[in-house]
């Protein structure tokens, strides 16, 4: 099975891979996510042991899964965070294609939670915010106080 899923990881990177300079320029949502993903992986985690230091494999690495994962679904692409839900993995693993795998997996699962929408999110944190209010109430009136009661932070 790892054998069949690796070749179908190198098939999707080879795509994202292979676009050309001239394609770029006309693919504006895949300039976005590889700008996204950039951004975000030279931010994950880089205090610890495994990310830390300049030409780290790892974090090519975890550059490399996330715009593979990018090319696998197509329609969510990349969103703010999910270096950090992929990077424990990568970590965990010690292996990319493992890693890879794990997080499409759980992907799979909360997919809904990224969509642009927000709308399954905003119902989480509603939930949220609704349990701070009966079990602290002290901790909801301070972050009504702030502004913050929806946890947009």
């Amino acid at each position: 099975i790892m054998q069949k899923k690796g070749r179908e990881y190198e098939v999707l990177k080879q795509q994202w891979k292979s676009v050309s300079p001239a394609q770029l320029k006309r693919f504006a949502l895949y300039r976005d996510r590889e700008t996204l993903v950039e951004k975000d992986v030279l931010r994950t985690d880089r205090a610890l042991p495994f990310y830390a230091g300049e030409n780290n494999r790892n974090v090519d690495e975890l550059y490399e899964m996330l715009m593979t994962y990018c090319q696998y679904n197509f329609d969510l692409g990349y969103v703010q965070g999910m270096s950090d839900l992929l990077s424990p993995l990568h970590m965990l693993f010690e292996d990319k294609l493992m890693a890879f795998w794990a997080f499409v997996g759980y992907m799979d699962k909360v997919e809904s939670h990224f969509f642009l929408d927000q709308q399954k999110i905003q119902g989480k944190l509603s939930e949220l915010s609704s349990l701070v209010y009966y079990c602290d109430s002290e901790l909801f009136n301070h972050l009504e106080k702030e502004d913050s009661s929806n946890f947009f932070f």
